[in-house]
């Protein structure tokens, strides 16, 4: 930005908007990659719900359907953190934006 027909004044205000644009796709990429994982991890989970189902069926295989069950737990605990962190990066975005939209309407040339 070094276009002289616009204040210092001006520049800075464009410059923080375009501070806060980036922080906002950061903030959309981030919750793209949560939403990303969390199925992933759904997948996972219905992946393992389905080798449980089939273990039941079969004698001996107590250990195997432990082990099974703790990976999905795990796998629970993991998408709880996720859609906690999904919450936060969706209420950060919404921040920003009302930033941007703050600083839009608040320049002055």
């Amino acid at each position: 930005m070094s276009n002289k027909a616009i204040s210092d004044t001006g520049r800075r205000q464009l410059q923080r908007i375009a501070d806060l644009k980036r922080q906002v796709a950061e903030a959309d990429a981030g919750i793209r990659d949560a939403d990303t994982s969390m199925n992933e991890r759904a997948k996972d989970q219905e992946r393992i719900r389905q080798n449980l189902q089939s273990l039941n069926n079969v004698s001996g295989q107590q250990e195997l359907v432990q082990r099974y069950a703790r990976d999905l737990a795990g796998a629970e605990g993991e998408i709880a953190k996720l859609r906690d962190r999904l919450g936060e990066l969706r209420k950060k975005k919404m921040g920003l934006e009302a930033e941007v939209n703050g600083a839009i309407e608040g320049m002055g040339f």
